[in-house]
Formats: structure tokens, sequence, C-alpha cells
């Protein structure tokens, strides 16, 4: 008896929510170049990431909140370059066409190797945080900025005659993406 009424609370309450709150679901595309800031011997350099791209598939159970799930891909050069997969909330900030995400990227790179120096094959975990504009009800930008703690993603073999002498290692110290989206509805 008990379980048969839970089952009727659950059924109204789920029923309550779904006519309250029309859960959407669309799926899209997503282009995103950006710029990696990086760290070697005490010197800071950039790398720009002119090809990363990603699907995306956005669950709106509100409509001033959403969770979006990003595969993709990025490939900028033999030592950063590889397969990502992003988990995101937008909030959109009321009354405005303006929102707020917050999120984490993995991103696994691709390892490689020479005899100077090479890459890590290693998943790199990110935090990030942003701002976006919703451009129309299918379109939107943002611009994200993702740190990490694991920041070591390539490596320098210093040679010192004919012995390695040092390895010097590659630090991302951060990224910044500026995305283009465009989405369709499912349902």
């Amino acid at each position: 008896m008990k379980a048969k009424n839970l089952l009727i609370v659950f059924l109204i309450v789920v029923t309550v929510i779904e006519n309250q709150f029309a859960q959407t679901l669309k799926i899209g595309f997503r282009y995103e170049p950006g710029i990696l800031f990086g760290e070697q011997r005490n010197e800071n350099f950039n790398i720009p990431l002119i090809f990363s791209i990603s699907g995306n598939l956005l669950i709106e159970p509100w409509e001033i909140f959403n969770f979006e799930i990003r595969p993709g891909i990025v490939l900028i050069n033999d030592e950063y370059s590889g397969y990502e997969l992003g988990l995101f909330s937008k909030i959109k900030i009321l009354p405005s066409q303006f929102f707020l995400l917050l999120g984490a990227n993995h991103h696994s790179n691709i390892g490689t190797a020479h005899n100077r120096g090479g890459s890590y094959e290693k998943g790199i975990f990110y935090k990030g945080l942003g701002i976006g504009l919703i451009l129309g009800s299918n379109s939107f930008i943002d611009l994200i900025y993702f740190w990490t703690s694991d920041r070591k993603f390539a490596y320098e073999i210093d040679m010192d005659g004919l012995t390695y002498s040092r390895i010097m290692d590659k630090e991302v110290k951060s990224i910044v993406k500026l995305g283009f989206n465009i989405t369709w509805d499912i349902f």
C-alpha cells in the first residue's frame, strides 16, 4: 500500500513538473577558437587554438537553466591536440539575454615524441567559468576561461653534447575560448 501511494505521489509530481517546466532537448555544433597561455623555463608563450570544434547536446529542464554536453576535438600541433568532453551548466541572467557558464572539460592529449621532445599522452581536467549572450532561440556565443592544476602537456629535451642533460616541461597556465553555437530542437 505504501509503495502504491509513493508511486501515485511521484507520478503527480512528475506531471506537475512536466506541465510547469517544459523540457527542451537540442543538438548542435560549436566552433570555439581560443588561446592557450603557457609557460616554459619561466617564459610565457601563447598558442592559438584555431581548430577546435565540438557537438553539443543541450538539456533544458527550465527556461533559465540548462545542461550542456560537449564532445569535441582540438587539432593544433603535435604538442597540444586531442579529444575533449565537456559538461557545463548555463544559468540565464534575468531579464537579459546574458547567461553564466560553469563547467568542466576533459582534454585527452595525444602523445607524440621525437629526438628533441614531444607531448605527454594524458588527460587534462579543466574547470571553466564564462559568460555568454543568447543571439536567438537556436544560437548563442560565449567566452570561457579555463584553468587546471595538472599543467604539464609537452616537453623539450635540452641536449648537452652527446648526452641529454635535462627535460623541460611545457605547462598550461590557462585557456580562453570564444564559442559560436548553433542548435536545433529535437523536442
